[in-house]
């Protein structure tokens, strides 16, 4: 039948030797960051069920490092938020660190902090690390609990002060504080970077804790929430909300960096990642969906003609379709035209926008597409269909430690008054877990100074058993020295 009816658009009897289409339709999968397209899409997905049935209500959401994500109940119970599980996104309870968590801080889920009640902190609070149960780090604070991925602690006490040090993990850790401003709260996110709005000013400041200096963040907007992650993001609320809401984010590592306004109004941020960065709207947690998983299918070829050729005015259209549940760009189309012999392609991509990739169920409807090829005839009508979808997702954050080479410096980036430069590293793992899924070999490192090795982090996605493909990552240094370390390797 098919022969039969390509005859008929060109005019004549086919002949016995191979005639038709020569068309296809293929879909590629891959993740991308995802910002660009929250300016007009909101990417906060709506995260708040709980793996007993119900939805959960937090005061506070934050993650570690390694992905650990965690939330905190106005009673102080803690809960969290596993990867990628059937039903999920599902947020599980984890009584082993009790009641009465005021604030959370995960640097990796083996390193974690607090603020909790403490006689000897009369009006605030104690801080304390876990360590097989709660143990004082002997010193008080209000507010503002924040870690960043080089192990520097801050926090603000009862009376505006900024306390920070940079050895929580000792038994008795040195403690510091900013001999001049006060502030309503502080997001650390270097050895000696942080970000602070000022005490009942709403203005947000750059502060170097190495000096004890800080100075206005020219053009930064005025705000009620301030959030640095580890991989570079700084997000703001706004006091005053833009066109498409009331957040805000620059990319710190960017060559200018400018504000952007998200799409979004919300009370409150947390995580020290971009990947697991979540937003509060009173008490409901929404996940920021910084990768995104994209589909592109490409419909392309054409049609074999036969020895007498292809009638004159005849032509041939393609068109390429795919779309997710939900999609950014879903019902759209691309479409090129040309005659029949000649090779004429298109391709059409849409965006996941409703697809978690890291908490969500691998299975949920919305991360699977359904791309199609259609070619028509001009004397006839359709001579091609072709396509199809279908996602098999796996998610990971991946762990690799990397030894510097010592080999020359890459480009430096200037962040809250330190510079940021590419040490050029190489992978520090064991025999059995090289090479591991993330790789750096080639590769460099960004820091505010060059160490004997880093610990990283990275979220990584494989789709329909393709190799991994990783987003922004983190680091953290030492110049202890490093053993081979038991990197993540999944075959």
């Amino acid at each position: 039948m098919f022969l039969f009816l390509s005859a008929l658009c060109l005019g004549q009897a086919p002949p016995p030797q191979l005639i038709g289409d020569n068309y296809t339709t293929t879909t590629a999968y891959t993740v991308i960051n995802n910002l660009g397209n929250c300016v007009t899409h909101n990417c906060f997905l709506l995260n708040n069920n709980k793996d007993t049935g119900g939805t959960i209500s937090l005061t506070q959401v934050t993650s570690g490092l390694d992905g650990y994500t965690v939330g905190v109940t106005s009673t102080g119970s803690v809960y969290q938020l596993p990867f990628a599980v059937s039903g999920g996104p599902l947020w599980t309870s984890q009584s082993v660190y009790g009641t009465g968590n005021q604030q959370i801080a995960f640097h990796t889920q083996a390193e974690v902090y607090a603020l909790r009640a403490n006689s000897n902190c009369p009006g605030s609070y104690g801080m304390y690390r876990w360590n097989s149960g709660w143990a004082s780090i002997h010193q008080c604070a209000s507010s503002s609990l924040s870690i960043s991925p080089n192990n520097v602690l801050t926090a603000i006490t009862s009376a505006g002060v900024l306390v920070y040090s940079t050895n929580p993990t000792d038994p008795t850790p040195t403690w510091s504080s900013l001999s001049s401003g006060q502030w309503s709260q502080v997001s650390v996110f270097g050895v000696s970077v942080a970000f602070g709005l000022g005490f009942n000013t709403h203005s947000l400041y750059n502060i170097n804790l190495s000096t004890g200096a800080f100075s206005l963040f020219t053009g930064a907007p005025t705000a009620s929430a301030v959030k640095a992650t580890g991989d570079g993001y700084l997000f703001l609320l706004s006091a005053t909300p833009g066109p498409n809401g009331n957040v805000y984010y620059l990319n710190l590592f960017a060559q200018s960096p400018t504000w952007v306004n998200l799409t979004g109004t919300f009370t409150g941020l947390g995580g020290l990642t971009g990947d697991t960065f979540f937003a509060l709207n009173n008490t409901t947690p929404y996940h920021f969906l910084l990768t995104a998983l994209q589909a592109t299918t490409i419909a392309s070829g054409n049609y074999i003609c036969p020895p007498g050729g292809c009638p004159p005015g005849a032509y041939h259209t393609i068109t390429a379709t795919t779309s997710f549940p939900g999609g950014y760009f879903s019902g759209g189309h691309s479409s090129a035209a040309g005659a029949p012999a000649d090779v004429i392609s298109a391709s059409y991509f849409d965006i996941a926008g409703g697809c978690d990739l890291i908490y969500g169920d691998p299975n949920d409807p919305t991360c699977t597409s359904a791309g199609t090829g259609e070619v028509d005839c001009s004397q006839m009508g359709n001579v091609y269909s072709g396509g199809g979808g279908g996602n098999i997702i796996l998610f990971e954050i991946a762990y690799t430690r990397v030894q510097a080479t010592g080999g020359p410096r890459g480009s430096c980036t200037p962040v809250g008054g330190a510079l940021y430069c590419a040490y050029p590293v190489r992978n520090w793992c064991t025999p059995s877990t090289t090479p591991p899924d993330n790789d750096y070999t080639g590769r460099t490192v960004s820091d505010r100074t060059i160490y004997g090795y880093w610990e990283t982090f990275t979220p990584g996605v494989s789709i329909l058993g393709g190799p991994w493909e990783f987003a922004n990552g983190q680091a953290w240094g030492t110049n202890a020295p490093l053993d081979y370390a038991n990197c993540t390797r999944s075959n």
